[in-house]
């Protein structure tokens, strides 16, 4: 039994590292201007949930909503430069 709860720890935390990994690399392809790189690294870091991931988006708190909200923000902007 603790090895599961040791395990999903581990993910968790190698979830949080994925997510900050991929939201840099999608702003420093947005300051080089390679806008279709950092649209699509700013898209796919929400694949790795910095939060729990069994809690609905419902009932995350205002926090956890704000972070993931600022990330879509941030793969408009992207998309958004990318077609002008």
């Amino acid at each position: 039994m603790e090895s599961t709860v040791q395990s999903e720890k581990n993910t968790q935390k190698t979830n949080r590292v994925g997510y900050i990994v991929f939201l840099i690399t999608a702003v420093y392809f947005l300051i080089r201007s390679d806008y279709s790189t950092a649209v699509t690294f700013s898209a796919l870091a929400p694949i790795f949930d910095p939060f729990d991931p069994k809690v609905p988006y419902g009932k995350r708190t205002p926090f956890q909503k704000g972070v993931l909200v600022a990330n879509l923000v941030l793969t408009v902007i992207c998309f958004a430069l990318l077609l002008a």
